[in-house]
């Protein structure tokens, strides 16, 4: 038997992002067949590595906060120019650092 699908969730601290949680977590497993149901590993955050000033999310220590209060690690990745690369560079990463298989 296979193992669960291995989630990240991509992760500002928001109310977004807390739902989104939530959802993966309990609403959407509710109406899938077992072998079919997400576990969330960890909590990813993309970052833009030049100018992390001008990121519009919540801070990153409160954020760090929240996903210890989950029990979830949270990864920082960093994207750049060009972006559609970057975030498929990331993405591999998650898969082949931390088994992910869906994001």
């Amino acid at each position: 038997m296979d193992p669960l699908p291995r989630a990240a969730v991509a992760f500002t601290g928001g109310k977004d992002s807390i739902l989104a949680l939530h959802l993966v977590t309990a609403a959407f497993n509710h109406h899938l067949p077992s072998t079919e149901q997400l576990t969330p590993v960890i909590l990813v955050s993309f970052q833009p590595r030049d100018s992390p000033e001008n990121f519009k999310a919540h801070s990153q220590p409160w954020t760090r906060l929240l996903a210890q209060s989950l029990g979830l690690p949270l990864i920082t990745k960093h994207i750049a120019a060009p972006f559609a690369q970057s975030y498929h560079t990331a993405i591999k990463e998650l898969h082949s650092d931390h088994q992910v298989t869906r994001l």
